[in-house]
């Protein structure tokens, strides 16, 4: 680098500045951008380098003079610190440009040994091999900031409406009875037998919601954002051991509709907002989703109101539409992935609520309804693409009526200190748990759900 090119990086007054925030940065002014090289593009009088910094879905373009600058060490994947005028240019693409002063390579990136190459955006199960590098592609990029910004926008929706954010534990000696199979945790030592750390068996938390239950007991209500985990053996593309969940608990409620409406609106609000602010990657990923006009399905959930139906009436449905379908349902039965598909697809592609489980398919903490039917005061939100959703109950908040269902499954023991929240001051409650990650996958229209999480973990799948 000649001697001038050192003086303007030392002494520039350029504004050090991320691509994303380069439109309101007046034309002629001089920046400083830190990035990676996307392309390389070399002509007779000028080169074109093409940057990206991950803040955005969109690259730079640096015009280089080939009399003063070579190009012949940068490849996709190189780590630049480009300083140059910033130039608008109207009614033209690209619609802006910086003309490079000075340039600074990082880190160089060998092309012939690099897994990712620039000519095309590779497919998802082909990064998923490379968890470190991938989010240097397009699309994984852009899968991490709309989760990003899905997280923020779902704080901001539950702190706006006056729910505390709860910090739940990870390791808990409680396996929040019927959600899952459990890892657990254990002290590996020199000997055969694995060391009780706790002193009594721990588990990785298959969810959030029993310690979620406690502290609206004191605070009223709340929620968390906290990774949970399940341990089954299967690896299907819905499935993951490690995923993210968004849990509420709402105290002094007697109506299951008072869940209801803050899920429909919550999300409604939230997908609403995700389509406005993250438009760019998600008509990315809509264009190539394999379902038509993914986009307008995605914004119906958006705009119009979620249907409500009855357990046994979608029952009904599914026995009158037997022919459509490989697998049979009858009362009591769970709903598969089939049915939950056919469900939103009969409806339009529109999210439903199935209420009123009967009771034997729900844990024992729900609430059961007065009826001849002997359901619970339950419910799943099914979407469109993505089955299950979300899930949630009233919680028994009757002291007898719960110690005696506990002490007929054993558990009166182990779980003293949930029937006492209800003997020290309890209160009608309810809440539910929702699958971010699943929310990201709707949002984006992806098929496998490892996709959207940076470092996935299933089943004999766990690279890093």
């Amino acid at each position: 680098m000649s001697f001038i090119h050192v003086f303007r990086r030392l002494y520039s007054s350029a504004t050090k500045v991320r691509i994303k925030n380069l439109s309101g940065i007046p034309s002629n002014t001089e920046v400083n951008i830190n990035g990676w090289v996307k392309s390389v593009r070399n002509h007779k009088k000028v080169a074109f380098l093409d940057i990206n910094d991950g803040s955005c879905i969109r690259n730079l373009q640096v015009v280089l003079s080939t009399g003063e600058f070579s190009t012949d060490q940068y490849f996709y994947g190189s780590a630049l610190e480009i300083t140059g005028e910033l130039i608008h240019r109207q009614h033209k693409n690209p619609n802006m440009e910086i003309l490079c002063k000075s340039i600074k390579q990082y880190g160089t990136c060998d092309p012939e040994s690099y897994p990712l190459q620039s000519e095309y955006d590779h497919p998802l199960n082909y990064t998923r091999q490379f968890p470190h590098l991938r989010p240097r592609q397009n699309m994984t990029a852009s899968i991490l900031r709309v989760r990003n910004r899905v997280e923020m926008l779902i704080h901001d929706y539950f702190q706006k409406n006056d729910f505390t954010h709860i910090h739940t534990p990870i390791i808990t000696s409680n396996d929040c009875e019927g959600a899952g199979a459990l890892f657990s945790v254990t002290l590996d030592t020199d000997e055969k037998e694995k060391e009780n750390f706790f002193g009594i068996p721990s588990y990785l938390t298959v969810s959030g919601q029993l310690h979620l239950e406690a502290c609206s007991m004191g605070i009223g209500n709340v929620y968390t954002l906290s990774p949970a985990f399940r341990a089954e053996q299967s690896r299907p593309r819905t499935h993951v051991s490690e995923f993210h969940m968004l849990e509420i608990e709402m105290a002094f409620t007697k109506s299951m509709q008072d869940l209801l409406n803050i899920l429909e609106d919550s999300l409604r609000h939230i997908i609403k907002k995700s389509l406005e602010e993250c438009n760019n990657e998600l008509s990315m990923f809509h264009q190539k989703a394999d379902i038509p006009n993914y986009q307008t399905i995605v914004e119906r959930c958006a705009n119009e109101s979620f249907l409500n139906i009855e357990y046994k009436d979608i029952v009904k449905l599914l026995q009158s539409n037997r022919d459509k379908l490989s697998t049979d349902i009858k009362w009591s039965d769970d709903l598969n992935i089939e049915h939950e598909k056919f469900i939103t697809t009969y409806h339009g592609h529109r999210p439903v609520f199935v209420t009123n489980f009967p009771a034997k398919l729900k844990p024992f903490y729900a609430l059961h309804n007065d009826d001849a039917d002997g359901t619970s005061a339950s419910f799943d939100l099914l979407f469109p693409h993505c089955g299950e959703m979300a899930g949630g109950t009233l919680r028994e908040d009757r002291y007898d009526v719960l110690n005696q269902r506990l002490s007929s499954l054993g558990l009166e023991n182990e779980y003293k200190w949930y029937s006492d929240l209800r003997k020290f001051g309890g209160v009608p409650h309810g809440g539910y748990g929702l699958g971010f990650d699943r929310l990201i996958r709707f949002l984006l229209g992806v098929n496998n759900i490892r996709d959207v999480i940076p470092f996935p973990r299933a089943s004999h799948f766990c690279y890093l």
